[in-house]
């Protein structure tokens, strides 16, 4: 017998969104299971002077902070939480249990990657869920058994309480429903995350720790996964015999030789020299460097449209 299941996800680190994807259901698979997962609404009815979300769901409704806006034209808001939905049995609900850890770390890793700016963050203290007695091991997912209008909790958890440093974030645009759709779509796959997102999300996790060094070597290690990949398409599309492409300054060189365009015009002085006086001169980097360098070496990236998995 199928039942309705809806859980609470707490996402282990806040991220950006566009207004436009408020109360967006996105499809994702988790494990074996085809989910929805809807992301929060505006609660208009807070009364707050700052403008905070809430359950996209009345009658699934948390005392958690679910976010809030940052820009009060856009809507652009923090996510901290979402609600997932699907229909099955305990079986399958308890695998989706265990594939859930594994999803999130993926779509953690892409979002990290896919957003337009970057965050700190930092965990303060676990605390204990107070249910039944029960202590299952907490991985972000709530789930919530549906019988007619009741609902049955599933299980218990740790919780990891996460707070954020972000007085100094310049926002420009969140996350799009585009882009949501792509990042669902690949925190379900079975493929691989590509080697160049990946480190790209490294850089993020590295910056938020405050290692700002850290940050550059693998943006720029990130970049060069990415300029590969478009120096490899360039020379497939033109049966170009395929040889060794050398250090970041040489791949920017056979990109200029085969007349791709390179999206930041000084590309030299701001990535490949910025680059090699950090890792041969030891030159400090400061946060600002770091923040600047991760979102040039993405906005390339993602011009040369680098694929989120392997194929």
């Amino acid at each position: 017998m199928n039942l309705v299941y809806m859980g609470l996800i707490e996402f282990p680190q806040e991220f950006v969104i566009n207004g436009e994807v408020l109360g967006k259901e996105y499809v994702t698979q988790i494990g074996d299971t085809n989910v929805l997962i809807r992301m929060p609404v505006l609660d208009s009815d807070s009364g707050r002077k700052l403008e905070i979300l809430k359950s996209p769901i009345q009658s699934f409704e948390f005392n958690i902070d679910w976010g809030y806006v940052v820009h009060t034209k856009t809507k652009d808001s923090f996510v901290k939480a979402a609600v997932l939905i699907f229909k099955g049995d305990e079986n399958s609900a308890q695998a989706l249990y265990t594939a859930f850890p594994n999803w999130l770390y993926r779509f953690m890793t892409i979002v990290r990657a896919s957003s337009h700016d970057l965050t700190k963050e930092y965990v303060v203290e676990s605390l204990q869920h107070d249910s039944d007695g029960k202590t299952d091991k907490y991985t972000g997912l709530l789930l919530y058994r549906l019988v007619g209008s009741k609902m049955t909790y599933e299980c218990n958890a740790d919780k990891v309480i996460t707070a954020y440093l972000g007085d100094s974030l310049i926002y420009n645009t969140g996350i799009s429903d585009l882009e949501m759709k792509d990042i669902m779509k690949y925190a379900g796959s079975t493929h691989a995350i590509s080697q160049g997102f990946f480190l790209l999300s490294e850089a993020a996790i590295a910056y938020q720790r405050g290692d700002n060094t850290s940050c550059v070597i693998l943006s720029s290690m990130a970049l060069e996964e990415g300029i590969l990949e478009r120096i490899n398409k360039h020379r497939k599309e033109n049966n170009i015999k395929a040889t060794k492409t050398g250090p970041l300054g040489k791949k920017f060189k056979i990109l200029s030789e085969y007349g791709i365009d390179i999206p930041i015009e000084d590309y030299k002085s701001r990535i490949v020299e910025f680059r090699n006086d950090v890792i041969h001169l030891a030159n400090k980097v400061t946060e600002s460097d770091a923040r600047r360098y991760w979102k040039d070496c993405q906005l390339i990236m993602k011009e040369y449209t680098y694929p989120m998995v392997t194929e």
